[in-house]
Parts: structure tokens; sequence; C-alpha cells
């Protein structure tokens, strides 16, 4: 079964989807008390094409990946540094809108 994705259907998934990254990190953070190694994450969805990334790009929401794709960094906009934290909530943010939207997204991340 094919979903239509609508603007409707896309906003309540990346509501839903940043709802989970900023629970996932959060809880993440309350759990463990490190915060090393430092660095960064990011969900990205490849091809960077179709309507999810259509929506995105009218909604200057993520970036073109260098390396190709379509980035969006931090999805859980927190403030820490703590790279496992941020890739929780990156796996999350990606979890929620595979399952909602169907789409090719993976949750990546960098030492700093």
């Amino acid at each position: 079964m094919t979903i239509k994705l609508t603007k409707e259907i896309i906003e309540t998934a990346l509501t839903e989807a940043n709802e989970a990254a900023i629970q996932a990190t959060r809880e993440y953070l309350q759990s463990n008390h490190h915060r090393f190694p430092c660095g960064f994450s990011w969900v990205i969805i490849r091809p960077a094409r179709g309507v999810v990334v259509k929506y995105l790009k009218d909604n200057n929401i993520g970036h073109k990946g260098y390396d190709g794709g379509w980035k969006i960094w931090n999805p859980s906009q927190s403030s820490t540094q703590s790279m496992y934290a941020l890739y929780t909530g990156s796996l999350a943010f990606a979890d929620v809108l595979k399952d909602k939207l169907g789409i090719i997204i993976e949750a990546e991340c960098w030492i700093d």
C-alpha cells in the first residue's frame, strides 16, 4: 500500500520525529552522566528528491549534503556536544520518518 504524502502528513510526521529526537536525547543525557566523545549528528535522506525533500527545501529545513543527499543537522536541537546523545536523537528522528513517510533516511555522526 502506497501512502499519498500530503503537506499535512509530512508536517505531522516531522513534528512527531522532532519530539522523538528531543525525548531520546534528553533520556540519554539523564541516564548517562558522561558527555564524551564530543561530536555531531545529523540525518540524511538519499536520494535528495521526492515530495518530502521538496517540502524540506521549500521550508528551509536542512541543506544539500556535500556528499549527496539532503541533511538535517541535530534534529534533537540539543545544545549538548555529546555525540552519542545527539546520535540517539538522530536515530529516533530517522525511525519516525521511515515509519510514517516510508523514506530512505539514515542517522550519521562524526566525532570532534
